[in-house]
């Protein structure tokens, strides 16, 4: 089975990462970040600048919610690289996708929404190429932290590894290193969340001469340049591609999976204050069975998790769906969606809705469909056909932005806003 990881980008830590959201968080719960959604796999009181949609010669789609970016100059055939949401839509680096022709790619280009065009990012004083790193959007600059210095396995000739990080400011173009002293240990698959103050990564993987999952982050405030160390008493256990966002006080973490000593899918999570450097763990009761990349979200005050499968690898999908209230601890089954079991779905928080869409069917197909969940009213809404397209590499990353939320598949992107 084909294994996706929802980059932790922009507080997105891209999910689970397997979801993300760049949007500013509202205090009542609006939104966070993570993981892969491939996750990766998107928080915070800060606000997100501009770009709300009306896409000046842009691809409609029909009668569709889904509006195509143009493709003129766009960056394509890539994968698992940094995507943020900064007023544009901004990719850099990531793995070329065609089999034959992988390796790291160093470039990037963001996307203005009014005028439909792509510049250029400046590659001056960029960080080193890289897959799945970590990221973060500040209000005024990407955070790009960590992440793999290869896609495929590499064996033991090589350090697969990354540590170091650069802050890239879309107004200026320009980027500059951030500090490696008190920075987590080398990682891929840790989930990230912007505070508002600090970008927190958390977890992930280091599998090179042995595997390890960890159980440790680290808080970097680009004020100062300095990363502090996050507490470790009550953390949960070790984990990768898990699911994180920030809640407008504190970083909600759940799920993913471990490796060592058995590889496990997980069912529990935690709320992570950085003020008082405490863990807390959330009510089981009720929560949905361990599974393997599901679709993921917060918003509204809520967790919402739908699909995956139970085994790794399986083609077997579920189709089931739960929520989390952050202020009742309590678990609450979602009414039955209109779609199919699938595995490997992405999850984003719209501003509204929980957005389920993609993955793969029980014939291991990509699947190109999805359904909106509203919890103001409890009920589903099928996402219209015409839309991205699926693609068999998995390359698909989305964030949410001011107006919905934005579908990168590796060749080209999308946008959906709600009404």
């Amino acid at each position: 089975m084909r294994t996706r990881r929802l980059l932790v980008f922009a507080a997105g830590s891209l999910a689970a990462c397997n979801s993300v959201d760049l949007r500013g968080a509202d205090p009542t719960g609006g939104g966070g970040s993570t993981a892969v959604a491939t996750t990766t796999h998107s928080s915070s009181a800060t606000t997100a600048a501009g770009g709300t949609g009306g896409d000046a010669g842009a691809t409609p789609c029909g009668d569709s919610e889904w509006t195509a970016a143009s493709e003129e100059s766009s960056p394509v055939n890539r994968d698992y690289g940094m995507v943020a949401w900064t007023g544009q839509l901004c990719i850099w680096s990531g793995t070329q996708i065609d089999i034959g022709a992988e390796g790291l790619v160093a470039d990037g280009a963001c996307y203005d929404r009014l005028a439909a065009s792509w510049r250029t990012m400046t590659a001056v004083g960029s960080p080193s190429a890289r897959v799945l790193p970590a990221s973060a959007w500040t209000g005024t600059e990407v955070l790009v932290w960590g992440g793999k210095n290869y896609y495929t396995y590499c064996q033991f000739q090589c350090n697969p590894g990354n540590g170091s990080g650069a802050r890239y400011n879309p107004a200026a173009d320009t980027w500059t290193p951030m500090a490696t002293i008190g920075a987590p240990s080398l990682r891929w698959g840790q989930s990230t969340v912007w505070t508002g103050s600090e970008m927190i990564i958390w977890g992930g993987q280091y599998h090179w001469q042995e595997d390890a999952e960890f159980a440790d982050g680290a808080r970097y405030n680009p004020a100062l340049d300095t990363w502090l160390p996050t507490g470790l008493v009550g953390a949960p256990s070790p984990r990768t591609d898990h699911f994180a966002a920030w809640t407008g006080n504190a970083m909600l973490l759940w799920g993913g999976h471990h490796d060592d000593p058995s590889r496990a899918a997980l069912a529990d999570g935690a709320l992570y204050d950085p003020v008082d450097d405490l863990w807390t763990s959330l009510d089981l009761s009720g929560a949905p069975a361990a599974r393997w990349y599901p679709a993921v979200a917060y918003g509204s005050g809520n967790l919402f998790v739908w699909g995956g499968a139970l085994e790794d690898p399986s083609v077997v999908g579920l189709a089931d769906g739960y929520s989390y209230s952050i202020a009742m601890n309590k678990w609450t089954p979602l009414p039955q969606s209109p779609l199919l079991p699938r595995s490997q779905p992405l999850g984003a928080w719209t501003g509204k809705r929980f957005l389920v869409w993609g993955g793969y069917d029980d014939n291991n197909q990509p699947v190109s469909d999805g359904a909106l969940y509203d919890p103001a009213t409890s009920t589903w809404e099928l996402t219209r056909l015409c839309g991205p397209s699926p693609h068999v590499y998995d390359p698909n990353q989305i964030v949410t932005t001011p107006a919905g939320v934005a579908l990168y598949n590796g060749f080209e992107a999308w946008f959906l806003d709600e009404p």
